[in-house]
């Protein structure tokens, strides 16, 4: 297994080092998801998202609890 990786965002770019880390978990989230729909074809979703940085966060810089919020309407014809 490669050590000496980073942590990478979804398009491929890397978003942290590792900095001479060999920790391998990042961190470890919980999401809230609600979602209700306001009749035909209109849907609203809202999620929450925290985490708790874990060993590689820690080591490699900065290391606040995470926290996202991502509110969508959809609607459909």
């Amino acid at each position: 297994m490669e050590t000496a990786d980073g942590l990478y965002s979804p398009a491929g770019q890397i978003l942290r080092a590792p900095n001479g880390s060999t920790q391998h978990f990042a961190a470890t989230t919980l999401s809230l998801t609600a979602e209700y729909s306001f009749g035909r074809g209109l849907v609203f979703t809202a999620i929450h998202t925290i985490g708790k940085p874990e060993a590689f966060m820690n080591e490699t810089g900065p290391d606040d609890d995470l926290h996202f919020t991502e509110l969508t309407v959809q609607y459909r014809f």
